[in-house]
């Protein structure tokens, strides 16, 4: 809806077994809490649609399923100038956190017009799937301050991770992007396409230590690293027998590692795996 949800725990708090469950916030319509908006399921799709602002002390959004098998989505999007945020504060931690086992989460935007600000906490978005679950991410300006964007798979998934669409992802420490597969019957892949820039300590780290599958950075903006490598991909699974690195660069972007390197890429991956680098036409390494 449009109004406004206030509360001292959860802003608003669905929990359920099997049901589904949806919750709206319209343009001008708030809620906030400790958390500002929590659902939790063993099976169900949860669903939350974000045009107005959420804001927590702790947590802006807390997704979580417990489920394995068939189970229902996590799926949050944002449209209009949709925001969520966490409020300064000696508890403030993520903008938004996704949990599953075997359900798929998916994070979608309205390109820069919605935002994810845990400027004033710790990660800006947290996304963790332990079992077949795949992760996408798309859109929406990420602020952190001790980390922008993280996603890692530790479970056997056949489908990887995604991050695209269009939107800076920056923060004031740790690493901007961190893209984590670590399961030896994973054959997912890790795939990084977006338009924006990228910033932190360190700036896009892309690693599958066990895992079959290869990775893709292909980025269009700024990426800078405060004090480490601006990119860095690594393929560390020795039998990731056909495991491949793709990095590239747009024209006229700027790769920026001022303590460190540039582009660091490793791939241990036998068989036919490759490793491409490419920094398009006037594209800087710096």
């Amino acid at each position: 809806g449009n109004g406004t949800v206030s509360a001292g725990t959860v802003g608003v708090l669905v929990t359920s077994t099997s049901g589904d469950a949806e919750v709206v916030i319209g343009p001008g319509g708030t809620a906030d809490g400790n958390v500002g908006v929590g659902l939790s399921t063993t099976s169900g799709a949860l669903t939350v649609e974000n045009a107005g602002t959420i804001t927590g002390d702790s947590t802006g959004v807390v997704l979580s399923s417990t489920g394995t098998g068939a189970v229902g989505a996590l799926v949050l999007t944002q449209t209009g100038t949709g925001t969520i945020r966490v409020n300064p504060g000696a508890g403030a931690g993520e903008g938004v956190v996704f949990l599953s086992v075997d359900a798929d989460q998916v994070i979608s935007g309205n390109g820069r017009s919605t935002t994810i600000d845990a400027s004033n906490g710790t990660v800006g978005v947290s996304m963790l799937s332990t079992g077949i679950g795949s992760i996408r991410f798309s859109s929406n300006t990420v602020l952190g301050r001790t980390g922008g964007f993280q996603a890692q798979q530790t479970g056997a998934a056949s489908q990887g991770i995604e991050v695209s669409g269009i939107g800076n992802i920056t923060t004031t420490s740790g690493t901007g992007v961190l893209l984590l597969i670590s399961n030896a019957g994973n054959s997912g892949s890790i795939s990084y396409l977006r338009e924006g820039n990228v910033s932190g300590d360190t700036g896009i780290r892309a690693e599958i230590t066990q895992g079959s599958g290869g990775i893709a950075i292909v980025t269009s903006g700024d990426i800078t690293a405060g004090n480490g490598s601006a990119i860095n991909a690594l393929i560390a699974d020795t039998r990731a027998t056909n495991g491949s690195i793709l990095v590239k660069t747009t024209t006229g972007n700027v790769i920026t590692a001022s303590n460190g390197q540039g582009i660091v890429a490793i791939n241990r991956a036998g068989g036919t795996g490759t490793l491409d680098l490419f920094a398009l036409n006037d594209g800087a390494l710096e």
